[in-house]
């Protein structure tokens, strides 16, 4: 079936904006150079404040509806898919319409057949019009049919999933959980392809075995069309993987860690702050002008996270951290992506952030009006908000 044009409904006019296609990410050519992200010296000579009148022109927000028998504490991932909008807590996966209006649960939690359990992973699949949950602890992905929900199959993949997507090919890219011999399945493959749930392909880490009993890491995935882009947490370089699985070196962090090791976590005993000199890669996303990096600094036990934003313009390559966000569209709260979606920026607040960071600058800085109303529409306990900006 043809695939229909994304497109969301403004929350509070109801008209609809289409996503155009030129904000997608270009795509890399064979020939192009690395892009290289000196963090180092990003972080430590260019600290800047930024406005977010320079990053897009428009706010939309869409409230999320808040069923009794469905209220999110946060959203660990969101996917859109023509005018379904598809969110997982990680223990399960929640489809939304395009008002923001509750559709169903796919699946339940549990152990029959069509259940999930535990850390959840969801990927649609846009050519047959499906959803795909994996179930951390069991290893089993369950298929459920988009218009209906009804469970249609499942199948088993035998290795810990960090996250996965599925290509115009109707196969499946699978990349696996990086960490210690001891408590995962260890391979020293970090991508597998899968047709007909069958291993067809597979993308090989010789680095892997070095780093077993000492690190845990997970990929960090984003896509243009049918091309994605990823890395693993704790490593420099960000691959372009192509629909055909052929993968390129896309851009280079250049970290300059002078050891891998990092703690495992409370259950191995450690508490405080270890390697405080340690830069990770916490989150990364791109749009057609910007690269989005989370750095995190040191590993911490107890206490907040030293994260930092590095914005990277790929109009004149020049990039620098984010010290201060100003909200000069809408008089709203700061944004910064989490989450892309043909060249849609989008992430999310919960209702009391907003309502008491309206109530924390009212009187000070001037709030655009569609703000001010959803601040009227909210309560604490609502569902989260999500926000996307052009």
């Amino acid at each position: 079936m043809k695939m229909k044009p994304i497109y969301f409904f403004a929350f509070f006019s109801n008209i609809i904006f289409l996503f155009l296609s030129c904000n997608l990410e270009r795509k890399p050519t064979q020939n192009e150079h690395l892009i290289d992200f000196k963090i180092r010296q990003i972080i430590d000579q260019n600290s800047k404040d930024f406005f977010l009148s320079e990053l897009g022109k428009s706010i939309k927000y869409l409230p999320l509806e808040s069923p009794p028998e469905l209220l999110l504490s946060f959203i660990n991932r969101l996917q859109i898919w023509q005018d379904n909008i598809f969110v997982s807590d990680r223990e399960g996966v929640y489809q939304f319409d395009s008002n923001g209006k509750f559709v169903r649960e796919m699946g339940s939690i549990g152990r029959g057949p069509g259940e999930h359990t535990g850390r959840v992973r969801f990927s649609i699949n846009p050519y047959r019009e499906e959803v795909y949950i994996y179930s951390f602890p069991t290893k089993l992905i369950n298929v459920y049919q988009i218009s209906t929900g009804d469970f249609l199959y499942s199948f088993y993949f035998d290795y810990y999933v960090s996250d996965f997507y599925l290509n115009e090919n109707n196969q499946v890219v699978f990349f696996t959980e990086e960490g210690s011999s001891e408590d995962l399945n260890f391979s020293v493959n970090e991508a597998y392809l899968v047709e007909n749930e069958a291993l067809i392909d597979s993308i090989s880490n010789p680095l892997r075995p070095e780093k077993r009993s000492n690190i845990v890491g997970h990929v960090l995935l984003y896509q243009n069309q049918n091309d994605a882009f990823y890395c693993f947490n704790y490593s420099d370089t960000l691959f372009w993987l192509d629909q055909n699985f052929k993968r390129k070196p896309y851009a280079k962090f250049n970290l300059e860690n002078k050891n891998n090791y990092l703690i495992l976590g409370l259950d191995y005993g450690f508490t405080g702050i270890q390697f405080p000199d340690f830069y990770y890669i916490d989150n990364v996303l791109a749009n057609s002008e910007f690269f989005f990096v989370n750095i995190g600094k040191g590993f911490a036990m107890g206490v907040d996270r030293d994260l930092r934003r590095v914005l990277y313009s790929k109009k004149d390559g020049k990039s620098w951290e984010i010290k201060k966000i100003i909200n000069d569209l809408d008089g709203g709260l700061p944004f910064w992506p989490r989450w892309v979606s043909e060249g849609v920026l989008i992430n999310y607040h919960h209702p009391h952030e907003i309502i008491d960071y309206y109530n924390e600058t009212k009187g000070e800085i001037t709030h655009g009006s569609d703000f001010v109303r959803l601040v009227s529409s909210l309560k604490e306990t609502d569902n989260p908000v999500l926000v996307f900006m052009e």
